[in-house]
């Protein structure tokens, strides 16, 4: 009891992460019910933390609620989703606490929502979430193409794997780990010609991204790189060996 008391006030990370660990049915039925009360509130604030504590098994029997949510919260089809002010605003001299990139809070609650709409199976929600794409977030936009690849939009796959190309390195974890959660078949074809490209990085990230969907085949890709006298290259292989949950 004091638990869940705690829940409904804390957005700490790992008190969520323990109270999901428990697996307790109690616990389960009462962040369930709270879940759906936030829906039917419009409530956003504590959405992302239940969305991830109920899982995405969920995610067929709210789509409808967190549809709905999304258009009333975020879209805006009369102003394009990169837009903000003046510079002169953008700076706060009219004297309000302006953010010119958005607020952090609500990006986390939008990418969220637009994850568990990609586990809903509803391909009928692509264009619905195509909108998304052009979000000034990157990481908004970013979770809407992995949304739009878990529901069979190979142009959106497309375009994550040409990030996982262009970007530095410095982001490809986050990308890797993204590609992860899809499907081996659904990029093995994509990410394997990378695993031989002269980029010695990319091909670390190409591997890691098999690795965490489950291809094994790619699991000599980094241990390989454990061997090179790139102690750079030896490091970032590690990384991604300990974040893929394998034997290795």
């Amino acid at each position: 009891p004091y638990l869940f008391h705690q829940l409904r006030y804390n957005t700490s990370t790992q008190l969520w992460k323990a109270a999901k660990d428990l697996n307790n049915p109690m616990i389960q039925q009462l962040m369930t019910d709270r879940l759906n009360q936030t829906l039917k509130a419009r409530s956003w604030s504590y959405l992302p933390y239940l969305l991830d504590f109920v899982g995405t098994s969920e995610a067929k029997r709210i789509k409808k609620d967190l549809l709905s949510g999304l258009f009333y919260r975020w879209y805006s089809p009369n102003r394009r989703p990169r837009y903000y002010p003046s510079p002169i605003r953008s700076f706060g001299i009219s004297g309000q606490n302006f953010h010119p990139w958005g607020n952090k809070g609500s990006h986390n609650t939008l990418r969220a929502v637009i994850r568990f709409l990609g586990h809903s199976q509803d391909k009928s929600l692509q264009p619905w979430l195509r909108y998304f794409r052009y979000h000034r977030s990157y990481h908004v936009r970013t979770e809407t193409l992995l949304s739009l690849a878990i529901l069979q939009d190979k142009a959106a796959l497309q375009d994550l794997i040409h990030q996982l190309k262009m970007t530095s390195d410095h982001h490809r974890p986050y990308l890797v780990r993204l590609l992860g959660t899809l499907p081996p078949q659904q990029i093995k074809d994509l990410l394997k010609p990378i695993l031989t490209s002269k980029d010695p990085y990319l091909s670390l990230a190409a591997g890691a991204a098999l690795l965490r969907a489950g291809a094994m085949e790619a699991l000599p890709t980094l241990l390989n790189a454990l061997r090179l006298p790139q102690a750079a290259l030896r490091s970032r292989s590690r990384f991604y060996l300990q974040r893929s949950q394998t034997p290795a």
